[in-house]
């Protein structure tokens, strides 16, 4: 699966995401002090075959919406 081509791509996955690899999670959430289940599938938002939790343990990945909802 390709990256998100443009932000408006990349705000529809991260709001649709239900699961998400570490590296997204750090970069367009927040890094909670502990996290649940973890499993192995493919990301909602990189499309990459990895380890991934739901996103609420990284607060939904609102970082990176609002970042991405101010830019537009």
């Amino acid at each position: 699966m390709e990256s998100p081509t443009t932000k408006r791509d990349l705000l529809e996955r991260l709001v649709a995401a239900y699961q998400c690899c570490r590296d997204c999670g750090d970069k367009y959430g927040s890094y909670p002090a502990h996290t649940g289940a973890n499993w192995s599938d493919t990301c909602d938002v990189c499309g990459v075959d990895a380890v991934v939790t739901e996103t609420r343990y990284y607060g939904y990945l609102y970082k990176g919406i609002r970042l991405l909802k101010n830019f537009k």
